[in-house]
């Protein structure tokens, strides 16, 4: 019996992750990323999980009638979402979970093929 969830072909499967960069249906990225269900948007101009800001996220937050839930993968280290940011999600109606990028990475797969409505925010690990 085939146990192997079923995704759709045009969803975006997060295949790897290193302190590099990440391999994401079959393109590889060298920057921190959004992951959508149907693309994927590089974030240029920031390197480490602490400049996030509302401008940064924008993609994710003009989503929201289309989200469910962010995940956001800080890299190794935890961090903790800003007040304001974390009160921004909430008035959008979208949960947000922080967690380091492997954890990031795995449950979005998870949930992508629970076809639930999400995006991950991620820095490479």
């Amino acid at each position: 019996m085939d146990v192997t969830p079923y995704i759709k072909s045009d969803s975006r499967i997060i295949q790897s992750y290193s302190d590099t960069g990440f391999q994401i249906s079959k393109t590889r990225f060298e920057t921190p990323v959004i992951v959508f269900r149907d693309r994927v948007e590089s974030l240029t101009g920031i390197t480490r999980p602490e400049e996030l800001n509302e401008a940064i996220l924008s993609p994710v937050l003009e989503n929201e009638a289309d989200l469910d839930l962010v995940l956001i993968g800080m890299g190794k280290d935890f961090y903790l979402l800003p007040d304001n940011l974390q009160q921004r999600f909430a008035q959008a109606g979208i949960g947000v979970e922080v967690m380091d990028t492997g954890a990031a990475c795995r449950t979005y797969n998870v949930l992508l093929a629970e076809s639930r409505r999400l995006a991950a925010v991620l820095f490479p690990a």
